[in-house]
């Protein structure tokens, strides 16, 4: 007899049967979670020849894409907030309730509402957060599916912003068709939210296939728009093309040419290459790149028999096998550094040119137009800055087109101030009180 088969069972044991299998299973889950949180953490998924920890999930362990994202994210929050582990070990907290808190959870107010939670259903859990967190987000209180996803990017899964529901031969129609065999063809019915611009798109675009599409069918428009965009990013992705032209010699080492792209691109069939050692291959066919089999570092160069692609988690991966863990992670730190560093430069020269309009509004008319040289009666001092703080100013003035001349003048008759932004202030109103004007071919 099969141990599924439980007619056997009188209404008692089988009470006490279901209440024991559950009490397993959410021991069982706790645990389950604890596993995949240590198994992300170690990223054990990488030498596994997956790109993520949801990869694993999905082809390895078998999980469907949203439980995988689901138990993902409850496993990583209750790594980081240990006492989740025995709330769902003792039937106190589920998945969809960890989900839920996670956004809100910190090590300040953890305790509070984990216990807040206890016993509570999801929507019991989403009315809660309502009244503890007003003017939370709607993100913050979205549905699991959309949470998790969010969270979690998966390159090797379908996006899961947007619904497909595949759509049976016999439930299909298509709107025209002339023939039964059209209407036996696949047929996927997508449900996602667009802006207004994108809708107007839409709109102009049906007018304009007026001829080719005269039942303005959105699917039949949306297939050609996506049949266009893929060309076109084929094209900047891997240099697709009809007719390619003859190959020119790279600038310099770092370029990849076109030729090379669509040779390895082809050869490779547009996947991550990395094998595990049980002979896996991986199944990223997303946020690809041209990895260097010798390494850059070493001197290797663009050609098709030195080129591979590799997704983003293994090219790194190989690079830290290449030249070691700790040389990469201080590479990716300095670059971290420099592009922090970036964004603070555009920062100050955005705030920069603010304040500049500010001072000098723009001129309403042509005849209100500044001058490009001083004006009469104007004393420029072709005096050399004295410090690098006046060197600061002066390279910061000379970006909205002044002179060196006019803006070395205007530092040291300034003098010190007591911060930089104040002296920049300072320079601005001198250059008023001038009428200096920065020249209109510059600025």
């Amino acid at each position: 007899m099969s141990k599924y088969a439980l007619a056997h069972l009188s209404h008692s044991a089988l009470t006490v049967a279901l209440r024991e299998s559950v009490r397993d299973t959410r021991a069982a889950t706790a645990l389950m979670l604890a596993h995949i949180a240590e198994f992300d953490a170690r990223q054990l998924y990488v030498p596994a020849a997956h790109p993520s920890m949801c990869s694993y999930l999905v082809h390895v362990l078998g999980f469907g894409e949203q439980a995988a994202l689901k138990r993902l994210r409850a496993a990583r929050t209750a790594r980081e907030f240990p006492s989740i582990f025995t709330a769902v070990a003792e039937g106190r907290l589920h998945l969809s309730g960890i989900v839920l808190l996670a956004p809100h959870l910190a090590p300040v107010n953890a305790g509070e509402l984990i216990a807040a939670a206890d016993g509570k259903s999801k929507a019991q859990i989403e009315q809660m957060l309502r009244r503890t967190e007003t003017g939370s987000s709607a993100g913050a209180l979205a549905l699991i599916d959309a949470v998790a996803t969010t969270t979690c990017s998966d390159p090797s899964l379908s996006p899961g912003t947007v619904e497909a529901t595949q759509i049976s031969p016999e439930a299909s129609t298509v709107v025209g068709a002339a023939d039964p065999a059209s209407v036996a063809e696949e047929r996927f019915e997508l449900r996602f939210k667009i802006s207004r611009e994108a809708h107007d798109l839409m709109l102009y675009a049906k007018a304009l296939l007026g001829h080719a599409v005269p039942n303005g069918d959105p699917g039949a428009v949306f297939e050609r728009a996506m049949t266009a965009l893929v060309r076109q990013l084929e094209k900047r992705k891997f240099g697709a093309t009809d007719r390619p032209r003859q190959r020119r010699a790279a600038k310099s080492r770092h370029h990849v040419p076109a030729a090379v792209k669509r040779a390895v691109w082809e050869r490779d069939q547009g996947r991550c290459t990395f094998v595990s050692d049980d002979g896996k291959r991986c199944p990223a066919c997303t946020l690809l790149e041209w990895d260097h089999i010798s390494g850059f570092a070493r001197g290797a160069t663009a050609t098709v028999g030195e080129i591979r692609l590799r997704c983003r988690t293994h090219n790194q991966y190989a690079a830290e096998l290449m030249y070691g863990t700790e040389f990469m992670r201080h590479k990716r730190e300095q670059a971290r550094a420099a592009a922090a560093k970036r964004r603070a430069a555009r920062t100050k020269k955005v705030a920069g040119a603010s304040l500049a309009s500010m001072v000098f509004p723009a001129p309403t008319s042509p005849a209100d137009a500044p001058p490009a040289q001083p004006s009469p009666g104007t004393v420029v001092m072709n005096v050399e800055a004295t410090s690098e703080e006046d060197e600061e100013v002066v390279r910061w003035l000379r970006m909205f087109g002044y002179s060196k001349e006019v803006a070395r003048s205007v530092v040291n008759a300034c003098g010190p101030r007591i911060s930089p932004e104040s002296r920049r202030l300072e320079c601005l109103l001198e250059l008023r009180s001038r009428q200096e004007r920065p020249s209109p071919a510059v600025a």
